[in-house]
């Protein structure tokens, strides 16, 4: 079998742009994602308005309205330490909401139509590296092998990918509970990011999706405990500050994101997305940066097709700038006490025209 010009693994959001990305440049691409056409991604599916603006510029594409929740955009509200009355909704500011699976299954229609070789229900198990890649996945109980120049890991935040470039290396996560709730409360067109350390050291966020409350908490595999534990402080919390009251629980899941361990590559295989470990420390926002990274891989690519240098050099310059801001906002994140808390919100408030509620 021909060897393709690129194989990425794994069908996110980081994934389906990198594909995008380079079939748009002409090279031969395929993408093996290990689940079916409309599989459940667990998310709290909040991203940045940029991402529609990069999605727009970068691949020339629109978010349609059907990845939307309702409301689609969100304000953003800090709550401190001291509670709601303290708490601050930034002014002009706004995140959309969407679908996590509708969205993802967007992209990876759009990239089938671009071009790309989609393998559904096509799971990863390894490689050889003889001078070009030889990648084995199991797909209908058959194992069979395929080969690419190049190889680009976007299996998330457990890549198998990153474990065969990384060996001796253990990247570190932070656990996510989250809950879907039939609920009341006082509660407006917010995404509620809550900062007080005896709830959870981590993050814990409500969001208003599609006439529920999702409402969720992190917690370091560092610190002891179930990480359920954090997600009932944080209700009763609620409870206490928005009048929270609980109609029906119709949902509970739970899933890890990357924690400041951050892996580029080697030689012609690269990690992007969460196998890389592209994910913001603070809000645990990963999409962006997913696809940011996505978008820079496959330029990667185009780079070594015309210079002829490894595609992890020139991926590694690329994002100098999303590592150095995964370290700098890790450090801040654990370094802060409630006091820091407090004040983080009070300073955003003033910086940021902030209006207090």
């Amino acid at each position: 079998m021909r060897p393709v010009d690129v194989m990425v693994v794994g069908g996110g959001p980081a994934g389906a742009a990198c594909a995008i990305t380079c079939v748009k440049q002409g090279q031969d691409t395929v993408l093996i994602e290990k689940g079916t056409p409309g599989r459940h991604k667990v998310c709290g599916g909040i991203m940045p308005m940029v991402c529609a603006d990069i999605l727009k510029e970068d691949l020339d594409i629109e978010m349609p309205d059907e990845v939307m929740c309702s409301p689609p955009t969100l304000g953003l509200f800090y709550v401190p330490p001291s509670g709601r009355q303290f708490g601050a909704a930034m002014r002009n500011y706004r995140l959309l909401n969407i679908n996590r699976d509708l969205f993802d299954q967007w992209l990876l229609r759009i990239a089938e139509s671009s071009g790309v070789n989609v393998l559904y229900g096509t799971k990863f198990i390894d490689f050889r590296n003889e001078g070009v890649f030889k990648v084995r996945a199991r797909q209908n109980e058959r194992v069979t092998e395929m080969q690419s120049r190049l190889l680009i890991g976007a299996d998330g935040v457990f890549s198998r990918v990153r474990k065969l470039l990384y060996p001796e290396s253990k990247a570190q996560t932070m656990l996510i509970a989250q809950e879907h709730w039939q609920a009341k409360g006082e509660f407006d067109d917010y995404f509620y990011a809550l900062l007080k350390g005896e709830i959870t050291p981590a993050y814990a966020y409500l969001i208003p999706k599609d006439g529920r409350l999702l409402i969720g908490a992190g917690q370091s595999r560092g610190h002891h405990g179930r990480i359920s534990a954090p997600l009932r402080r944080f209700t009763e919390w609620l409870t206490e500050e928005f009048a929270f009251q609980p109609v029906s629980l119709e949902r509970k899941e739970a899933w890890a994101i990357p924690y400041n361990s951050l892996f580029g590559g080697d030689g012609n295989a690269i990690l992007i997305g969460d196998a890389a470990g592209f994910c913001n420390p603070f809000s645990g926002e990963g999409i962006r940066l997913g696809i940011e990274s996505g978008i820079m891989a496959g330029e990667a690519v185009a780079q070594a097709n015309e210079s002829g240098k490894t595609l992890s050099s020139l991926y590694l310059q690329q994002i100098e700038g999303l590592n150095e801001f995964i370290r700098r906002t890790y450090e801040f994140s654990i370094s802060l006490t409630d006091k820091e808390r407090e004040e983080f919100v009070s300073t955003e408030l003033r910086r940021n025209s902030l209006t207090p509620c």
